[in-house]
């Protein structure tokens, strides 16, 4: 039978941990070099007698540990990781230059075709070799040196190379991701570097479209004061991006896009939050809550239509679902600015400094289809307590889905009753699409609006079907 071998490295030692094919019971080895904070451990698919492991500690710095036994024993190799020639600076993170400095290492990949070849990815984001087993190590100094290796930034763990791929069946083929400077490939042995999948577009809320002739369509952000949000296009995978293609004035206005989503007919439609120049930032009281539709895979846009009057509450995130009849059910987060303290509604959540009088909850409304376009009708408050961006679904049983992290409601009276499904809420920002077997998937993240690494944010999925009865809809 089969066997099976884990490699854990946490901040109180490594571990091995091995069980046969069934995976039953499990044999704990360790924790070796207790106390040590051990970053990577990985094994070599060549000889898996060889392992390698990075062990770090702020009192005694950086050690690389060699296994030749499968763990039983180790040794000390090499650890001098020098830059090569004059390092310069990277970005820090109040946008200052910071001189590259060797802090650690984040990730071991031993080659799967050479026993005494291993890749390094440190901190300072940089990409090192050995071809003696980790005795000796050589910057590969291509990475470092792309053009955008200057305004490299940090991320909330630091500017660290964390992962590494490398191509099975062509050695001069990897991948590194970088935090926080994105991911590079390279396809001549590290010589030269793409970023990949290119000049990604900043911002941009709810992903992207994606065309039938396989265009991608997403938005941009205004990301600051200068700038005024925008929709850009890629041909060719996400390679390349086209110049800033704007759906409203950009010296009159600002914007922030979140959904952009395709209708039956090929149309694309897109929400954004649209305010003057001049009137402040996000989250902003005079925001207009604005949809705009685009007959040409998105190289041109209509006027703008106002979802709701900004009296009666704004925020750019909304969600919608295509009824058969053409129309569109729209769920909205919605914030309201009153500026004496009132109650808040049931469900609704205060918002906080600087507003604090400010809340936020849930309206829901119809946009009509309507002489070849749409006109807007009526918002309504919808029966949910506050949670984060709406994620709205027309399943095929013919119940529209609204997912939130307080709970998972349907409604077959297009938003007149709403009931909660028997399953746990999504996870936070939710996305969710139906299978042609009629299975539901839905992902999110763990936490809020935290800053990333300050909290548990991995990514959860939820799998459900519906069963429809003439009485109730239910979930399993």
């Amino acid at each position: 039978m089969s066997r099976v071998r884990v490699l854990v490295g946490t901040r109180k030692g490594a571990f091995i941990l091995t069980s046969d094919g069934k995976r039953d019971r499990w044999q704990v080895d360790g924790p070796h070099f207790g106390g040590w904070e051990i970053f990577h451990v990985k094994g070599s698919p060549v000889n898996p007698d060889r392992v390698y492991a990075s062990q770090t500690s702020d009192w005694f710095g950086q050690v690389i540990q060699r296994s030749d036994d499968g763990g039983r024993t180790w040794e000390p190799v090499g650890n001098d990781f020098q830059y090569e020639g004059v390092p310069g600076t990277h970005q820090w993170y109040d946008g200052t230059p910071h001189p590259w400095e060797f802090l650690r290492v984040w990730h071991l990949e031993p080659s799967p075709t050479e026993a005494e070849t291993v890749y390094a990815g440190v901190e300072d984001a940089a990409l090192f070799r050995s071809t003696d087993g980790g005795h000796n190590w050589q910057e590969v100094a291509g990475l470092r040196r792309h053009g955008t290796g200057p305004q490299w930034q940090p991320g909330a763990g630091g500017l660290c190379l964390h992962t590494i791929l490398l191509d099975p069946a062509d050695p001069r083929r990897m991948y590194v991701a970088i935090s926080a400077a994105g991911t590079f490939r390279t396809t001549d042995g590290g010589e030269t570097w793409t970023r990949v999948p290119g000049d990604v577009p900043v911002g941009g809320g709810r992903g992207m479209a994606i065309l039938p002739d396989g265009a991608l369509v997403r938005g941009s952000w205004a990301s600051d004061v200068n700038d005024a949000g925008c929709v850009r296009r890629s041909t060719d995978g996400g390679k390349t991006w086209s110049d800033p293609i704007y759906f409203v004035p950009p010296r009159q206005y600002r914007a922030w896009p979140t959904i952009i989503r395709s209708l039956r007919d090929g149309r694309l439609v897109l929400m954004a939050g649209v305010w003057k120049r001049g009137e402040g930032d996000v989250p902003n009281p005079r925001m207009t809550k604005m949809m705009f539709v685009s007959a040409d895979g998105g190289q041109t846009w209509g006027e703008g239509l106002a979802l709701m009057p900004t009296e009666a509450g704004v925020c750019e995130e909304s969600d919608f679902c295509e009824l058969p009849s053409g129309d569109l059910f729209f769920v909205h987060r919605v914030e309201h600015f009153p500026t004496e303290a009132a109650q808040v509604p049931p469900g609704a959540a205060r918002m906080g400094e600087p507003f604090p009088n400010g809340y936020s909850d849930r309206m829901q409304s119809v946009v009509y289809a309507w002489r070849g376009g749409f006109r807007p009708g009526p918002v309504m408050p919808a029966p949910f307590p506050h949670s984060g961006f709406p994620e709205v679904m027309l399943a095929a049983e013919d119940v529209i889905l609204h997912f939130a992290t307080d709970g998972i409601y349907w409604t077959a009276d297009v938003g007149a009753t709403w009931t909660r499904l028997p399953i746990p809420g999504s996870s936070y920002y939710p996305r969710a699409v139906q299978l042609p077997d009629g299975r539901i998937i839905c992902i999110g993240h763990v936490g809020s609006d935290d800053v990333y690494g300050t909290v548990d944010q991995s990514i959860r999925q939820q799998s459900f079907r519906l069963r429809v009865t003439p009485r109730a809809v239910d979930a399993r």
